[in-house]
């Protein structure tokens, strides 16, 4: 329990401000037969960002899609839309109360949707990128399941991804590759811990 308390006491100050994210957020729903993807910066409190351009370069390249042995950008796989927005999804499994959308924000985001004709795919952020990605998975078909999300950084690849109808995300055991979204101090402990042990490893 000490260990979950310091790591939610070391994320707190992260978001202490309820604006601002150092990593990209990216939503993949499972609609019907395609995937929908929505990767979304905060060009303005993202540091590593500096402004709408920079974000609009950042965006298409910021995910890769492997099908089989094949590893593709998701910008040569279908057309990227960019679309400015003004709230964070609110789906997005951080704490309560990190995101804050009282106040305007100065978000980009990048919309894809793709027809894969395999069972499944894997996705990835490419080797060397320093733009973290927190991913999770919407399944609208389980519109009260709590969604399961990874902390992917440069070179990071996800398990299998089915899709719907055939079969439950990777083989093994969920929680052994996703966390679950659950209680404030838990989400934030397990999201230190990810980031930590990644880091630790770099």
């Amino acid at each position: 329990m000490s260990h979950c308390l310091t790591a939610f006491l070391l994320l707190c100050p992260v978001f202490a401000k309820a604006h601002g994210t150092d990593f990209l957020l990216a939503k993949l729903t499972l609609a019907a037969d395609e995937l929908r993807l929505e990767i979304t910066a905060d060009c303005e409190g993202n540091p590593m960002i500096a402004d709408r351009a920079q974000a609009a370069a950042i965006l298409p390249a910021a995910l890769q899609i492997h099908v089989g042995e094949v590893t593709q950008g998701i910008a040569q796989l279908g057309d990227v839309r960019l679309e400015d927005r003004a709230e964070f999804d609110e789906t997005a499994p951080l704490p309560p109360g990190t995101i804050d959308n009282s106040v305007s924000h100065q978000l980009l985001t990048a919309l894809w949707h793709w027809k894969p004709t395999s069972d499944s795919v894997r996705i990835s952020v490419p080797k060397g990128s320093k733009h973290d990605v927190l991913l999770w998975i919407v399944d609208p078909t389980k519109p009260n399941a709590e969604p399961r999300w990874m902390m992917l950084l440069g070179g990071d690849v996800t398990p299998p991804i089915l899709m719907p109808g055939r079969g439950e995300i990777d083989g093994a055991s969920p929680t052994r590759w996703w966390m679950i979204g659950g209680g404030a101090a838990l989400v934030a402990a397990l999201f230190t811990l990810w980031i930590v042990r990644r880091r630790g490893k770099e």
